[in-house]
């Protein structure tokens, strides 16, 4: 990484006290590549319990379909029998 500055003042020696690898910038990079990396805690959660919830929905609305009749399902689509 390359950075610099204009002098608007009298000249001076500077003495650069860390490496570019230890800048602040270089450690946002790295966060940010650590974090597109790994998957959220909720993501996460959301998946584990993804595998259970979605079969109990389609479980759940099958079983009402079949008790409130076949004629209902128009209902749901958004159509009139």
């Amino acid at each position: 990484m390359l950075s610099g500055v204009v002098n608007a003042g009298a000249a001076f020696e500077m003495v650069a006290a860390a490496t570019p690898s230890d800048s602040t910038f270089a450690g946002i990079v790295r966060m940010v590549q650590s974090a597109q990396r790994e998957r959220s805690p909720a993501a996460r959660l959301a998946d584990r319990y993804a595998v259970w919830f979605i079969p109990a929905t389609l479980l759940v609305a099958g079983g009402s379909w079949l008790i409130t009749g076949e004629d209902e399902v128009f209902h749901a689509l958004g159509e009139s029998a």
